[in-house]
């Protein structure tokens, strides 16, 4: 036994006969070589208790608690190079902190600091964790309960907790090079935050600032994967993501009025990114991404109050846009199971508006943007290289656009109130605008044929309108049909059954 070892024998020994009249308990033991261990107990009411061993090369440990009620230290070590530091002080009473690094945990550090701590308790355990690190930090917290968990290898982790009452944060590692962690700060009392990591790779981030009954969650078990989570200034939120697939980026941010929503954001396939924002007054709204393809972009924004916002990419290299920036009780859905797609949503300042945008087809374009109140707009495309818009800037409009063909392209513009306009297009490279500014108009467009040309126009009130066309055109000699009524209450239909250059016209106005 060398010297070093003999006069911490015999520190351990008057501080726990010490401990043994007031009550508390000191206990050290130590096997092997360079090993450090130190507990320190100030100013206790009892009782109190603080426990290191350490059995293997090169550790050490040291245990402080300051002003401290009820507290309990353990520090456990065996293995290599380990070190371990638990400092719970000012007002820490009722407080716990453990730390466990066993079995082979080479160049490993773990802390633990927890100030003005009442009833709060950190664990940290690191089992055959080769250099990796664990670090908890709680501050001025009351019933914060912080757990870092890391089995593997070259793993990262780190909790912080500052002014947060009532608070959770949890992270499990085991894989390697992951890094993780989670910050509550300022007034978070009653969140919740954790962070579990399978795989290897894997990157990150939670943080909740004054975010108040507040939970945030992330879980990867693939690999190479990235995740950050932000709530800022919000009450009552839950933000979840979830990533199964390889290379994947995901980001959730709640801040500011976002009360009582929730955002989450699942990733099973591989390379795909996804963003959500509930931002400003984005309360009681749900935001949900899905990405079982690979290479896929979805970017949700809320803004507004009751909206709803669900993106599934099933397919690959898709692209999704949903903004809900301004309204309420709106809802906008995305289905993309094709490939190389692009659907973009946009409802500012739309209130009970309702956009769905369905593309099972490959290299398709859909948008859809809604201004007004309780719009409906439906694309469907299930063809090739098609191109959809709609544009609702009216009042309880109706709107669909179903391609079933390929390299076609549909508009509708609905301006008024109580229209009702459909365009269906079976055929190939067809074009057909309809144009709505009045007010309980119908117009449909039915192209089954190919390269043809349709568009209605309607500004007055209760006309209806019908083109069908399926005959064959050609590129230099299109079908082409035109309807216009500018009047009230006018009924044109169009049939061309033809081919080779058709022409129709009608024009009715009062």
């Amino acid at each position: 036994m060398t010297r070093h070892t003999t006069l911490s024998a015999a520190i351990a020994l008057v501080l726990t006969s010490s401990a043994a009249l007031a009550g508390n308990v000191a206990d050290i033991y130590q096997d092997g070589e360079d090993n450090f261990a130190d507990i320190t107990q100030i100013n206790s009411d009892e009782p109190m208790t603080a426990i290191i061993s350490t059995v293997g090369d090169g550790n050490s440990a040291v245990v402080l608690q300051n002003n401290s009620w009820f507290v309990e230290a353990t520090i456990t070590q065996e293995g290599d190079s380990n070190n371990a530091n638990i400092v719970q002080e000012d007002f820490s009473d009722d407080s716990t902190a453990t730390i466990n690094q066993v079995f082979g945990t080479t160049g490993s550090t773990a802390s633990i600091l927890q100030t003005a701590a009442d009833e709060s308790v950190a664990s940290i355990t690191q089992e055959g964790a080769l250099s990796s690190t664990a670090s908890i930090s709680q501050s001025n917290t009351l019933a914060a309960t912080g757990t870092i968990t890391q089995i593997g290898e070259s793993n990262q982790a780190s909790i912080v907790n500052l002014n947060s009452w009532y608070t959770e944060a949890s992270i499990l590692q085991s894989g390697s090079d992951l890094v993780a962690s989670i910050s509550q700060t300022n007034v978070s009392d009653d969140s919740i935050a954790r962070i579990v990591q399978f795989g290897a790779g894997n990157m990150a981030d939670v943080v909740q600032d004054g975010a108040y009954l507040s939970q945030a969650t992330v879980t990867q078990l693939g690999d190479s994967n990235t995740a950050s989570v932000l709530q800022l200034n919000v009450e009552e939120v839950s933000a979840d993501i979830l990533q199964t697939g390889d290379g994947n980026e995901a980001v959730i941010t709640q801040t500011d009025g976002a009360f009582n929503s929730s955002a989450s954001i699942v990733q099973s396939g591989d390379g795909n990114a996804a963003t959500i924002d509930q931002l400003n007054a984005a309360s009681d709204s749900s935001a949900f991404v899905d990405q079982s393809g690979d290479d896929n972009l979805a970017n949700v924004i809320q803004g507004g109050e009751f909206d709803f916002a669900s993106i599934s990419q099933s397919g690959d290299v898709n692209s999704a846009w949903i903004d809900q920036s301004f309204g309420a009780d709106n809802q906008a859905y995305i289905d993309q199971s094709g490939s190389d797609n692009i659907a973009d949503i946009q409802q500012i300042a739309s209130f009970d508006g309702y956009a769905d945008i369905v593309q099972t087809g490959d290299t398709n374009d859909a948008y859809i943007s809604q201004e007004g109140d309780f719009n409906s707009a439906v694309i469907n495309q299930s063809g090739e290289g098609n191109l959809a818009e709609i544009d609702q800037l009216g009042a309880d409009n109706i709107a669909t656009v179903d391609q079933a063909g390929n390299s076609n392209i549909a508009d509708i513009d609905q301006w008024g109130e109580l229209n009702d306009a459909l365009i269906s297009q079976a055929g190939s490279y067809n074009d057909a605008v309809i144009f709505q500014d009045g007010s309980d108009n119908i117009a449909e467009i039915d192209q089954s044929g190919d390269y043809n040309i349709a568009e209605i126009v309607q500004e007055g009130i209760g006309n209806d309108a019908l083109i069908s066309q399926s005959g064959i055109g050609t590129a230099d000699a299109p079908n082409q049909a035109y309807i216009t009524q500018i009047g009230d209450g006018h009924l044109a239909t169009i049939t061309q059954a033809g081919g080779g250059g058709n022409y129709a016209n009608i024009y009715q106005s009062n």
